[in-house]
């Protein structure tokens, strides 16, 4: 994609402004070590409510698969909105947090807030068209309990 280096360039940008922030109420210092974030974009043919919508491209809800170690990202839908919560531990349905909002091979995903396919032409077509989106899942801290 031709708008891929900026994407990068603007997760950095969201990455080192939450590494500037200030956390007050955690415990303990930590430093930040990564992000996990994904393209979003507005849902071809969807339940009107959810038409203004961008919804996450994510091809995985999962950020660690390691054996006793699993931490997820669960969407949590409100009304016509969502947010990210992270969990620890393994998610009720492994399969489904693996594939995110992956529908299959190629750039072919479901919208989050209704289950409506999302063709890989229309994700396409609006990357070329510049209007997708990024948004920030998780960041990865390193502090006195660990990451």
């Amino acid at each position: 994609m031709k708008d891929k280096p900026f994407s990068l360039v603007l997760c950095a940008v969201v990455f080192l402004a939450v590494k500037g922030a200030s956390f007050a109420g955690l415990p303990g210092d930590f430093d930040l070590q990564a992000h996990r974030g994904g393209r979003d974009a507005r849902p071809e043919n969807t339940l009107p409510a959810f038409a203004s919508v961008d919804v996450p491209l994510a091809s995985t809800f999962m950020c660690s698969t390691k054996a006793g170690k699993e931490v997820y990202v669960e969407p949590v839908i409100g009304g016509v909105d969502y947010q990210f919560k992270v969990k620890v531990g393994s998610p009720k349905d492994t399969e489904a947090s693996k594939r995110g909002t992956k529908l299959s091979r190629g750039a072919n995903f479901k919208c989050l807030m209704s289950g409506t396919p999302i063709a890989g032409d229309y994700i396409k077509a609006e990357g070329k068209s510049g209007r997708m989106g990024v948004r920030l899942m998780t960041i990865v801290a390193d502090g006195e309990p660990g990451r």
